[in-house]
């Protein structure tokens, strides 16, 4: 029973209702991840053991949930006992250390706070401490971990690094290692914390209330200007009631908060850069509540497919079991629980028949379903060991080693052209030698569980000596066609050791490298859209895909045309009808049919593209002279260095160092609110001209383009220039005998919108005011001249055709520029000289 309380940060509390006392004992921890391989986000919950004793209960009820990523995460929990109503209690102080790693493609963004069950009260240790940082830069130690007040009071603080290193120890069921390296960056990162916090205490102490005016009205004016650390001249502090000054303080309280989070973020990437340093974390205090959890929201809420689950943990099985030779002895538990997974031996069908005689169609139908990329479901509720044993021919072919590479291979795998896809530098181990060390009986039991019978070990012998004795090759292992039911994988006790690796794998098995230089070929299959692929409600995708996009919802108007001459599938009129909405008339049943008669073509065009597009795309990530030639076309294909760790810490930094400058400058702006405005500023301030919105000039300040845009909406000019005047398109025949009537009257009414531009900018000068207005004049009466010539010409007497003549009646007469009185926004004579003279002055500031 639980029941959701409140929010704070990116952490939701709850209550559990046992015991009889409300006691907090839950937080779920959110996070998400644009990289397809790293993502966490992390529930862990401790219930009330049922028929447990009392130090074993009151432990539970008041354990403080530690949650980590694959990145890092460290905590101090201290428990003290207390006597109470004879009864022993266990409590949980205020001073938990907790930290949060964030990070958005490449790592793992988890915040984390510390519950604290102190009567009816609750105390939220929030991840951010005040603490003033600038801009990062080369060889800074910038504070990854949002240490506490605890950790930075004076009487708390650790001396050396033996008291660091009890400071942020895990005592969870989550236990991180630190390498020695790790833990030097680290405890340097935390002095450069304490110094940081020190200064900003100083500054606080002389900033804080009306400091500066008691000095002065005590010991006189030339005391305050002489004080350590105060403000320049002219930079007077607001009264402390002051509403504007206590908006500029949450202003810059708000910008510094951010400045912490900024130099966290940085101080992580700095840290990523020296991934061998990682911490190690260790689940061998975890329950199997903790990993069933951590297995739901790391791996099962984000897996497409269950079979991508299936997949990954057999794959981190037989990638821990082929290297377990290079973990030190701390790694022991995993090892043992590596050989601790049950698998069903070999010789096991699917379970979907009993008679020996249909087991030869069955697997005959799951050869051909694997083939085609179907995965089952079989009944069995454990893996078969034919299955582990394709991963692990995966691994040695490919000399797999951590989850990244297996990510790119679990891609491409069950693609037609795997062996393409996936060929490596180094290349791959040649194949029969895989296979025959894979079926050699002495290597069967390096990688074979310990709960497999012997029978399973004398038949894969025999099976390997027949294939030796023989002169033909060894057969290549087939794709997993059928897998349990993916509940049987959290559900049964047979799966829990292989639940576990699944769930170190994926906080352990993550590594800083591009494993595209490895498998170059699977670069662009993976990083661009590919148009073969059964994209859902696309024209000839399978029934599969017609089922999640168009099977299972209700057909609109017009939708329900299925392909002419096919009845599998969505259609490709379907699928326009479906974007055109219901809005739009329905597409009739012909229109429909002529649609999906063209819908092979239409698809055929689609992969002839997308071959030229993955050729062209391969071609130039090989580099060739093109590339060189033009760097931009490199960089403009942004997707390809998605995969790419160094690419993508690179756009993290330029992103950090936007967000910081930004927070700085608001830092700066708060700033302008805490301190008074001096007399100069004030008057300079009053005298400036009001401005519409935003540093934007009012809409009657004269331009060019507004007085082009006057002359032209005339009717008579705007009929001429698009209808009546004639088109000339062969321009060079015409060059010796001048320019065309259109080009003439286009240079006249850019004249006059010149002249009446220049008028309206110098109206306030008295002198040239009646030389502007004559020029206008003039450059009018050429215009009017040539408008009522090409009016006679092209509209009475020799219209182009008799529809020009019509339109041409049905005008008014002609009002001519010279001697027009123009309206407001053509800066008429109805406007006072004293107003330009206001709109035309230069700023006083």
């Amino acid at each position: 029973m639980r029941r959701r309380i409140f929010q704070a940060g990116g952490c939701t509390f709850h209550r559990n209702g046992f015991g009889g006392e409300g006691e907090w004992g839950a937080v779920t921890v959110h996070s998400s991840s644009r990289f397809s391989v790293v993502s966490l986000a992390v529930v862990v919950t401790v219930p009330p053991p049922p028929n447990a004793d009392q130090n074993t209960y009151l432990s539970a009820r008041n354990a403080l949930i530690c949650c980590a990523s694959s990145v890092l995460f460290n905590g101090r929990c201290e428990v003290k006992h207390k006597k109470k109503g004879g009864r022993k209690l266990t409590t949980i102080p205020t001073g938990h250390e907790v930290q949060a790693a964030m990070l958005r493609r490449r790592c793992v963004r988890v915040a984390a706070s510390g519950a604290v069950p102190g009567g009816s009260a609750v105390t939220v240790t929030y991840a951010l401490a005040n603490a003033s940082r600038t801009v990062t830069s080369r060889g800074q130690f910038n504070p990854i971990h949002a240490f506490t007040e605890q950790s930075i009071s004076s009487e708390k603080r650790a001396t050396n690094e033996k008291e660091f290193e009890v400071m942020i120890t895990n005592p969870g069921p989550l236990r991180v290692a630190y390498s020695p390296d790790y833990l030097d960056w680290l405890y340097r990162a935390y002095r450069s914390k304490l110094k940081y916090t020190d200064e900003r205490k100083k500054a606080e102490e002389v900033f804080k209330g009306l400091l500066l005016t008691n000095q002065g009205v005590e010991k006189g004016p030339d005391a305050a200007a002489a004080l350590p650390g105060a403000p320049p001249p002219g930079q007077t502090l607001r009264p402390r009631n002051s509403v504007r000054r206590q908006a500029g303080e949450a202003q810059r309280a708000a910008a510094q908060t951010k400045l912490d989070a900024l130099a966290k973020q940085q101080g992580l990437l700095d840290l990523f850069e020296r991934q061998p340093q990682f911490p190690a974390i260790h689940i061998d205090k975890a329950g199997r509540f903790h990993v069933v959890e951590l297995f739901k929201e790391m791996v099962l809420d984000r897996a497409w497919k269950p079979e991508e689950v299936w997949d990954k943990a057999l794959l981190y099985r037989a990638i821990l079991a082929e290297r377990q030779a290079s973990y030190p002895a701390s790694y022991r538990y995993i090892l043992d629980t590596v050989q601790e997974v049950n698998l069903a031996p070999r010789g096991s069908n699917n379970g979907d028949t009993g008679s020996s005689s249909s087991s030869s169609t069955v697997a005959a139908d799951s050869s051909n379903e694997s083939a085609r990329g179907i995965v089952g479901e079989s009944t069995l509720i454990i893996p078969r060991e034919d299955d582990y044993m394709y991963f692990v021919y995966l691994v040695r072919r490919y000399y797999i080693d951590n989850a990244v590479e297996g990510h790119v291979v679990l891609r491409c795998h069950r693609q037609p052209n795997a062996s393409e896809l996936l060929f490596s530098h180094p290349p791959p181990k040649d194949e029969q030698e895989v296979l025959q060390s894979l079926y050699r009986p002495g290597s069967a039991t390096a990688t074979q569980g310990k709960d497999s019978s012997t029978k399973a070990l004398d038949g894969a012998g025999t099976a390997s000596k027949d294939r030796h004795s023989g002169v033909a090759t060894v057969g290549r292992p087939r794709p997993p066609s059928s897998y349990p039911p993916i509940e049987a994988l959290w559900r049964c006790e047979e799966n829990e050791a292989l639940l576990r690796v699944l769930v170190f794998g994926e906080l352990n098995l993550l590594v800083s490298e591009n494993p595209f230089a490895r498998f170059p070929k699977a670069q662009a299959y993976l990083t661009r859209p590919s148009a073969s692929a059964a994209m859902p409600g696309a024209a000839g995708s399978s029934l599969e895909g017609a089922g999640s996009y168009g099977g299972a919802q209700q057909q609109r108007r017009g939708g329900s045309h299925r392909a002419f001459g096919s009845d599998t599938g969505v259609s490709l009129s379907s699928v326009i009808a479906e974007k055109r909405g219901h809005l739009l008339a329905p597409l009739s049943r012909n229109v429909a049919m002529m649609i999906d008669s063209r819908a092979n073509d239409v698809r055929r065009l689609q992969q002839r593209y997308e071959r030229e597009d993955t050729a062209s795309f391969q071609k130039m990530l090989r580099g060739s002279a093109q590339v060189e030639g033009n760097p931009g076309l490199y960089s403009a294909y942004s997707d390809w260095s998605y995969f790419n760790p160094r690419t993508v810490r690179a756009e993290e930094r330029d992103a950090l160092s936007r967000k910081t400058v930004a927070a700085l400058k608001a830092y700066d702006d708060a700033s302008r609110d805490i301190y008074r405005v001096g007399f100069e500023e004030a008057e300079a301030r009053s005298s400036a001209r009001p401005v519409e919105g935003v540093n934007n000039a009012p809409s009657y300040v004269p331009t060019l383009p507004h007085f082009v845009a006057l002359v032209k909406k005339d009717p008579y000019v705007s009929f001429l220039s698009h209808v009546a005047l004639p088109e000339v398109y062969n321009t060079a025949s015409h060059a010796g005998a001048g320019a065309s009537e259109k080009h003439q009257l286009e240079k006249l009414v850019v004249q006059l919108a010149r002249a009446l531009y220049r008028t309206a900018l110098e109206f306030h000068k008295q002198p040239l005011r009646r030389v502007n207005r004559q020029k206008v004049q003039v450059a009018a009466s050429l215009l009017d001249r040539f408008v009522m010539e090409g009016w006679r010409v092209h509209c009475v007497e020799r219209p182009s055709s008799e529809g020009v003549r019509d339109m041409a009646r049905r005008l008014s007469a002609y009002v001519p520029f010279e001697g027009r009185i123009l309206d407001e926004s053509g800066f008429p004579t109805d406007a006072r000289v004293e107003d330009y003279e206001r709109w035309m002055a230069a700023p006083s500031v």
